[in-house]
Order: C-alpha cells, then structure tokens, then sequence
C-alpha cells in the first residue's frame, strides 16, 4: 500500500511538473510576439533561454515518468533525432518543442492540460494588452490600417484570440447552456476581430467554429460508415496536395491566379519560394526580406515583401520531406485516435486548423495546434463521465 501510494504521488508530481511547464512554455510564447519583447534583443534572448529551462523540466518528467517500453524509446529517439535534424536545417524549433511536450503528456489529462493552457494565454493576452495600454508596447497602425494592441502585429493577436476562443470552445462543448450561448457569442467575436485586427482568417474561423463544430460532430458520430474517418484522416495530406499544386500551376493557370488575388498573394509567395528554394530531405534555412526582389512574372512587378504564410509549404520547403512525413503521420493517428474515442468536438477543431494551415504558418506552433498534445494523453475523463449519463439517459 505504501508503495503504491508513494507511486501516486510521483504520478502527481510529474503531472503538476508538466502542467505548470506547458502553462509556463505558452505564457512565454504569447509574451515573445509582444511588440516591446521584439526590440528588445534582451528581453526576447531572457524568455528564449527560459524556455529551454522548462523543455528541460519536461525531458526530466519523460525520464521520471517510465511510461515508454525500450522499443518505445528506440522509436521517440528515431523521430526526435529526424526533427533535430530539421530544426538544424531550418533554424525552426517549433515541431522538435511540440515533440517533447507530446511525448511528456502521456497518460495526463488532456483536459487539464487545455485549462492550464487557456489560463496561460488569457494571462499572456493580458499583460501584452496591460502593456499596450500604457504606451510601452505599442507597434502603431498596421500595413492594413489595424492596430495590434500591444503584439507585434494584427495577425498574431488575431490567432491567438482564435486558440482561446478554440479552449474555450472545447473545454464548454458538454455544456449544452454555454453551446447555446456560443451560437451567439462567437460571430460576435468573430465580426470584432475583423473590425479591431482585420484578420479575415482568424475572424471567418471564429464566427462558424460552434457551427462547423456541431455540424462536424454530427456528420462523424456515424460510426457505420467509415469512410467518413478515411476522409477525415485524408485532410492534412489534401491540404499539401492543394497547397503544392496551386503553387506549381501558380504561372499557368488564371483560376489560381484569382485564388492567389483573393487570399492576399500567399499562393504567389508560395510559387515564388518554392522556384527559389525547392525542396530537401532535411530542410533548409528560408530567408525572409522585405527588401525590393521579388518578382511576379504575372503581374509583372516587385514586391516588398516575402514570407511563407502556409503551414504545408513552411513544413516541404524548411523542414523537408522527412519532417512533413512525420507530421503528417502524426495528424493522421491524431485524428484516428479522436474517432476511436468519439471525441468529436476535438476533432471538428483540429480539421478547423488543418484548413486554417493552408493561410497560416501558425498552426506548427504547439500553442496554435493545442489537439496534437492529446495524442498521447489521457482520455477527457469529463467527457467520458458526460457520455456514460448520456447513455443512461
């Protein structure tokens, strides 16, 4: 007995040790895309350094933990020694942090680890917004004319008011007051983020996120036919296809160039970065300018302007073949495990993210793409506790 109860309380510790880790790691992120952090080199090197301390509290609770078998650990070295390589490759940490914050939540309450992250951001969201509000942190009128409100720019703010609105979405979907009220409530945010940021991404996903959530669920709660998880398993590798195949027709074909007019040139910086850097096995370093060179045979003019805001690009072009492989993987057990554990709510949001990729390079983040920690942690024992009445019912 005593053995068993000195377990649990190293259970317990480990569990407190990630959560605070994780809540800490996305306070952090919300903080660095500050606008005062950006110039100030100090600041922003202080926060990058802090973050390694607590990678390194998680890799301490994977060692404490003993949860993986030898196989097990001969697979996690295989895939965390692929993604070193590309973060060395592509100087992008993203995917190799998301790694270790995955494989650290095993068996932990998926749950919990939201709410630490929700609490985490709401804290964030309001220190950046204190600052701004006091004049210290304030970047001015955006390229579109919006203000930021402290973040360094319109976007960044806008998405990370959409993965609140995304936990908080999740963590109320059993509660059928609040998914009335949410009907309600988020095309009202969603409207207020277009007209304060000018995000038509994030502000589109806001407003239809209950919706598509509801309707989503309802379309794959029919478990006879599996198609529908075939398809759903199929998203990630649709999205590459698409992202690739408009950036290869980008010069050939009008209807792309129409699409490229309506989603503000992205397709085009796409084409542009895949003729310049193509493609490799391990990634490689993209550099972003803004300097007056880039050129669109199309329009036959230059822009000022060059960056890669599609997720699926980002993964081809700076990580490389094998990286994409593995995160692709990655989504896709994702989504077979949320099926399996008729967690639909969870699943309708990250096929929200997986459209919301094709527009932003966001989503690679762990803090963005929340859903991917659940690979390995524990069922939603409240989700669970709400089916069980369901049925009784």
């Amino acid at each position: 007995m005593r053995n068993f109860a000195n377990k649990n309380k190293v259970v317990i510790r480990i569990s407190t040790i990630v959560g605070f880790s994780i809540a800490v790691l996305a306070a952090i992120y919300c903080l660095k895309h500050a606008y005062i952090v950006t110039l100030n080199r100090d600041i922003y090197a202080f926060l990058d350094a802090s973050e390694y301390i607590f990678y390194i509290f998680l890799a301490g609770s994977i060692v404490l933990s003993g949860k993986y078998s030898f196989k097990q650990i001969i697979g996690l070295i295989i895939v965390g020694i692929v993604l070193t390589l590309g973060y060395l490759s592509s100087s992008y940490a993203a995917l190799l942090k998301a790694f270790f914050i995955v494989i650290a939540v095993k068996e932990l309450d998926f749950y919990n680890i939201c709410q630490d992250i929700y609490k985490a951001l709401l804290i964030g969201t309001l220190a950046v917004l204190f600052m701004y509000s006091i004049g210290i942190s304030d970047a001015g009128i955006g390229r579109r004319g919006f203000v930021s409100f402290g973040f360094v720019t319109p976007n960044v703010a806008s998405y990370i008011v959409q993965t609140i609105c995304f936990l908080k979405l999740y963590m109320m979907a059993k509660n059928q007051k609040y998914k009335r009220w949410s009907y309600f409530i988020y095309p009202i945010l969603g409207v207020g983020v277009y007209f304060l940021l000018g995000s038509r991404n994030s502000a589109f996903i806001i407003a239809v996120a209950p919706y598509i959530v509801a309707v989503l669920s309802k379309i794959m709660a029919n478990r006879k036919r599996k198609i529908i998880l075939v398809l759903m398993e199929m998203i990630p590798i649709i999205c590459m296809f698409i992202t690739m195949l408009t950036a290869v027709l980008y010069d050939k074909s009008r209807m792309v160039q129409r699409l490229n007019n309506l989603f503000s040139a992205r397709i085009f910086l796409n084409y542009y970065n895949l003729k310049k850097y193509g493609i490799m096995l391990l990634g490689q370093k993209v550099a972003y300018s803004s300097d007056n060179y880039l050129y669109n045979p199309v329009t036959n003019q230059y822009s000022t302007f060059n960056t890669i805001d599609s997720s699926y690009m980002c993964l081809i072009l700076q990580f490389g073949i094998c990286v994409m492989v593995i995160w692709i993987i990655s989504q896709m057990w994702l989504i077979h495990k949320l099926w399996s554990e008729e967690q639909y709510q969870l699943m309708a949001i990250t096929l929200l993210l997986f459209a919301f990729g094709l527009f932003e390079s966001s989503v690679l983040e762990f803090v963005i793409d929340f859903p991917i920690i659940c690979l390995l942690a524990k069922r939603n024992s409240r989700n669970m506790e709400y089916e069980e009445i369901s049925r009784a019912s």
